[in-house]
């Protein structure tokens, strides 16, 4: 998604979506938010797994289907 979203940027073919971000943000903020995003996503995951698996696993196929349905919107561009 990150690569994606430099890529289309770059070209002015797409904005971001992501209000936390803006509609124009460079590169190096869209992957400093991805790096922080996953490092978050882990904690979240490993946290609930301790404390219910269940749960962790309903975070973890919500996320990832989440980023996945993002991935697939991008390549309309």
């Amino acid at each position: 998604d990150a690569i994606q979203t430099c890529r289309f940027l770059a070209k002015g073919t797409a904005r971001e979506l992501n209000p936390i971000l803006g509609s124009n943000p460079s590169c190096g903020e869209v992957v400093g938010f991805k790096i922080a995003a996953g490092a978050l996503h882990y904690l979240v995951s490993k946290t609930l797994r301790h404390h219910d698996e269940k749960a962790a696993k309903i975070f973890q196929i919500t996320t990832i289907g989440i980023q996945g349905a993002a991935v697939t919107w991008n390549m309309q561009f």
